[in-house]
């Protein structure tokens, strides 16, 4: 049975393009699968912040993603 559980989150990673499919590719080697509106293509293969709703294990629905700032 899928895992439907819905909750706030917010993610760190790097922004991929794989199987035609956007993912964040976590520091941890963990994938999450993205839904979002518009896709940021200036923000691929960059490290960003998601924040949205999961959805399940390995599924957000974005509200916002932003490039993560460099010290």
């Amino acid at each position: 049975m899928m895992d439907r559980t819905i909750s706030q989150c917010r993610e760190t990673g790097r922004l991929i393009l794989q199987d035609s499919c956007y993912a964040l590719h976590c520091s941890n080697g963990r994938r999450m699968w993205l839904e979002m509106d518009r896709i940021p293509l200036h923000l691929v293969e960059q490290e960003v912040s998601v924040e949205g709703e999961r959805y399940g294990r390995n599924l957000i629905a974005v509200h916002t993603i932003a490039p993560l700032g460099k010290n």
